[in-house]
């Protein structure tokens, strides 16, 4: 079985516009204009959020919302993802999978990102 952290790599760059206090242990505490890596994009019925690294503090990944940070990088990323059919893996976000963030499937197809 394939597991998240076989097939993460950085997603792009990004760079917060807003400064974000962070009261649970899974969320990064930015500063403005603090560059992030992303790793992953977190879809779901509410806010969507993102999972990256502060380019400060490389070694720690967490969470944050997409609305905190210059959404370039992101325009970016989804239009060579739609023109090179870039393949993604969709992650298990149950708590039951965590740590291992089990691989639930992968998507290809470009109208997907559309």
């Amino acid at each position: 079985m394939r597991h998240a952290q076989d097939i993460l790599e950085k997603l792009f760059d990004g760079k917060f516009h807003r400064s974000m206090g962070a009261n649970d242990e899974r969320f990064l505490a930015p500063k403005v204009d603090d560059s992030v890596s992303i790793y992953a994009i977190k879809f779901s019925d509410r806010t969507d959020l993102m999972e990256g690294a502060l380019t400060r503090e490389p070694e720690r990944r967490g969470s944050f919302f997409s609305s905190y940070i210059t959404l370039d990088g992101y325009v970016d990323f989804l239009r060579s993802a739609v023109e090179s059919n870039k393949t993604l893996f969709m992650i298990s976000t149950d708590p039951h999978d965590h740590p291992a963030k089990k691989l639930v499937g992968e998507c290809s197809h470009s109208l997907y990102f559309v």
